[in-house]
This record gives C-alpha cells, sequence and structure tokens, in this order.
C-alpha cells in the first residue's frame, strides 16, 4: 500500500466518458464520479472522449490498444488496480501491460452468459439487408447459409477470448450473482474462484414521491436502443395495437435511437397506429416523471438500468424473463410484473390491469422506490471498494 493510503485505480474504455451514452458507458461514469470523490480512493479514467466534465476525476485521453501506452499510465501513476468495465476484449491488452508490476487487474462484463451468439443470426441478417458492397454482401449470405457452422466457429473463439480474460483477471466482476454457473459454464472456465456480481447503481438521485406517482400522466414508456435483434420493440408495438382503441386517452412514448429506427417508423405507419411517439435519443428522466408505466421487451439484457430507473421514478415495470438478473431488480407482483417468456398475451393483460386499477398501480409504483434504494451509489460503490482492498492486500 502506497505512503498516501489511496488506492490508485485506472478504469479504462475505448468510449466517451458521457453519462447520456449507453447502459456501460454511464454505469462506468457513474462509479468513476463516485470513487474520485471517496479520500481511500485516487481515481484516473482513460477515455478516447470527455463528453461530461467532472473537476474530480484525474483525465487521460487515449486509447487501450497499446500495451507500451498503457504501461507507461500505469507506472506513471503507480497504479494498483485496473478496471476494464466493457468485457475481456482487453483484457489481453492489460496483461501484457502490467506485467512485472503490482497492478491487479478486474475485467466487467455488463451482458449475460452466451450473449455475443444469442444475437449473433439477427445481427448477420440485419447487415446482409444493409450491406451496400457486393463481396461483404455474399459474405454475409454465406454465414447465414452456413450458419451452424459459423455459429460453432464463433462460440469457440468467443469462449477461448474469455478463458483467457478469466485467466488474465484477479477478479472478473458479472452483474448478478445469479449468472455466475451459467457464466462458468457457458465459456468452459476451470473454476468461479475470481467470479463475482455486482448490479449497477441508480442512473438518477432522483425518487419519485407519493404526490409524484400520483401526478402521473396516461403515458405508457419504452426507454432502449431500437436494435430488434435484442430488444424487440415490435413486440410492444403489436401489443399496442391491441390496446389502443380501449385506451385512446393513453400514449406510448419510445425514447432512444438505433439502426432499426426506420423498420419502426415503418411499422407504426403500415399499421396505422395512433398515440406511439418514437422520440429519439434523449435524456430519459422527464419521460420517466411522467410515465405511469414502463415497458421492456428485451430478449438478452445484462441488467436493465431501465428498470431499476422505472422503479426509482416510480414507473411501474413489465418485462419479459429472460435474464437471471430480472429477479434481483422486479419482484413481482409487488413492484412489477416478470412475464413468462414470450407470452404477448399475458404482457397484454398486465399492461391493461395496471391501466384500468389505478390504486394497486400507485402501490406497485411506492413499492418500486422504496426497493429502489437498495440500488443507490454508495451501496454498489462500496461493493467496489471491497474488491479493491482485497486485491490490494494480496
Amino acid at each position: 500500500m502506497k505512503l498516501d493510503k489511496k488506492i490508485h485505480v485506472l478504469i479504462a474504455m475505448n468510449a466517451p466518458f458521457s453519462s447520456t451514452a449507453g447502459g456501460i458507458e454511464r454505469t462506468t461514469v457513474n462509479l468513476a464520479k463516485y470513487l474520485s470523490l471517496r479520500d481511500d480512493i485516487k481515481c484516473y479514467c482513460l477515455f478516447n472522449q470527455f463528453l461530461d466534465q467532472f473537476q474530480h476525476i484525474e483525465k487521460i485521453q487515449g486509447s487501450i490498444n497499446n500495451p507500451l501506452e498503457l504501461r507507461k499510465i500505469i507506472i506513471n501513476h503507480k497504479i494498483d488496480i485496473i478496471l476494464f468495465p466493457a468485457g475481456p476484449w482487453y483484457t489481453l491488452v492489460g496483461n501484457q501491460a502490467v506485467y512485472d508490476t503490482t497492478c491487479k487487474i478486474i475485467t466487467a462484463y455488463h451482458s449475460k452468459p452466451g450473449y455475443e451468439t444469442l444475437v449473433l443470426k439477427k445481427r448477420l441478417k440485419r447487415f446482409f439487408v444493409q450491406e451496400k458492397k457486393y463481396v461483404k454482401k455474399i459474405y454475409y449470405l454465406i454465414n447465414l447459409t452456413f450458419f451452424p457452422i459459423y455459429k460453432a466457429i464463433n462460440k469457440r473463439k468467443t469462449q477461448k477470448l474469455f478463458q483467457k480474460g478469466y485467466d488474465y483477471s484477479d477478479k472478473f466482476v458479472l452483474l448478478s450473482e445469479r449468472f455466475i454457473e451459467d457464466f462458468k459454464s457457458y465459456y468452459s472456465l476451470p473454476n468461479k474462484e475470481k467470479l463475482v456480481g455486482i448490479g449497477n447503481a441508480l442512473s438518477f438521485d432522483y425518487f419519485a414521491t407519493k404526490q409524484d406517482i400520483q401526478a402521473k400522466r396516461k403515458v405508457i414508456l419504452v426507454v432502449s436502443r431500437l436494435d430488434e435483434a435484442s430488444k424487440r420493440i415490435s413486440m410492444l408495438i403489436k401489443i399496442w395495437k391491441q390496446l389502443q382503441e380501449k385506451y385512446s386517452d393513453w400514449s406510448l412514448k419510445i425514447v432512444g435511437d438505433g439502426p432499426d429506427k426506420k423498420m419502426y417508423e415503418s411499422l407504426i405507419e403500415t399499421q396505422g397506429l395512433k398515440n406511439v411517439m418514437l422520440l429519439g435519443k434523449q435524456k430519459p428522466l422527464s419521460f420517466y416523471k411522467e410515465a405511469s408505466i414502463f415497458l421492456m421487451s428485451s430478449s438478452i439484457e445484462g441488467w436493465g438500468m431501465t428498470l431499476t430507473e422505472s422503479l426509482q421514478t416510480g414507473c411501474v415495470p413489465i418485462a419479459f424473463n429472460t435474464f437471471s438478473s430480472i429477479k434481483d431488480i422486479i419482484e413481482d407482483t409487488k413492484t412489477g410484473f416478470i412475464i413468462p417468456e414470450g407470452d404477448i398475451e399475458l404482457f397484454k393483460n398486465k399492461v391493461t390491469y395496471l391501466i384500468d386499477n389505478i390504486e394497486q398501480r400507485e402501490q406497485m409504483a411506492m413499492a418500486g422506490v422504496q426497493s429502489s434504494y437498495q440500488f443507490e451509489m454508495d451501496k454498489v460503490g462500496k461493493q467496489w471498494i471491497t474488491i479493491f482492498k482485497e486485491l490490494v492486500q494480496q
């Protein structure tokens, strides 16, 4: 341990330092800000851009790609721990950079086990449709034609990557302890000794009051990347089509952007849907504050930050049971509804129930706000501090 008693932590990502970017970036920025305000931590951030300004963070603008440059940063700043929040892709570079130093490596993974393989076919199809260059189009077509072979090769490459990432890490952090056994099995790891589960902290400092909940409007909200392969917004549009006539005084607002935005615009138009708004990329807090019900249709999630965001803002969530960590977030029938995968009819019925039963909806909303306190940054941050201290003391 250093004379100043502080643990020097370097958080490294090839991404913008931005609290309005994707889920990984937002949670990483929140963690960095928390660590930077502590007396026992000195936090350095290596990002390719700094879009958020925060005076307490030691900023290093650059890339993780060069192990020699990364090594210089580690040595010059006396880094005790380097954290790679975006999975094992850069852990291999980190392993070269920390050689013959006391610096420890923590790798974090923000998806459910097997995510890369689960979305493989849908993304190949999208790439094939969108690709303009003939040679690449043929490449995607061949991979789709022989998909079982392509999938097997891709899975094996991914397993090898994760096995190396696990081997080179001193700790490997997943989003839930519920993922640990599946993660070990899917990536054929030799053991699970380095695996630990830490969920994401809340995005906002705001917590809805009873008065806030009673003032909510007749709005159903979706906050999501517009990527059909994993988010399946078309399912929610299909549900809304069945509800729009009966609940013509309600609206469906979809906040977010992504590669399938035009497809959703076309679907809304051809289906003749009413009171549906595709609002693009926005700061979502004001939308959570006004909405009464929140919908998630993802086939794949690691944590589902939008679910904890909906809880703290008193917006009752309904989501499919497609990822283990959902049970860390939603207490079924008390703070929201967890729907068996693919049961669109039950999903629709729960939306109807929440619309029709104002008193029960408001009770669930308040219960959700109370449950969200367990995900406050200080509580989640202390779990990270515990890991840092354990590694430095080894």
